[in-house]
C-alpha cells in the first residue's frame, strides 16, 4: 500500500501536477478504501475539500499503478 507522499510524488513526476492529500483521501473514499477517520474530525460524513474533477483521473491512475484499486 502506497503512502500519500508516494502517490503525490508519482503524480508530480508523471504529470507535473501537485495534488493535495485531502483530494487523495476523497478519491480513496469514493472507491471504498477508508482506513479510519481523523481524530479531530467534527462530522464524519462531511467533506470540506472534494477532489476537483480534473484531478480525479490522475489520482485514480496513480492508485492503479500502486494496485490500490
Amino acid at each position: 500500500m502506497a503512502t500519500y507522499t508516494e502517490i503525490i510524488n508519482d503524480i508530480r513526476m508523471r504529470h507535473s501536477v501537485i495534488v493535495q492529500t485531502c483530494w487523495i483521501a476523497d478519491v480513496k473514499r469514493r472507491h471504498g478504501i477508508v482506513s479510519r477517520s481523523a481524530w479531530n474530525r467534527l462530522d464524519p460524513d462531511s467533506v470540506k475539500k472534494k477532489c476537483p474533477s480534473d484531478k480525479v483521473r490522475l489520482i485514480e491512475e496513480s492508485l492503479r499503478i500502486f494496485r490500490m484499486i
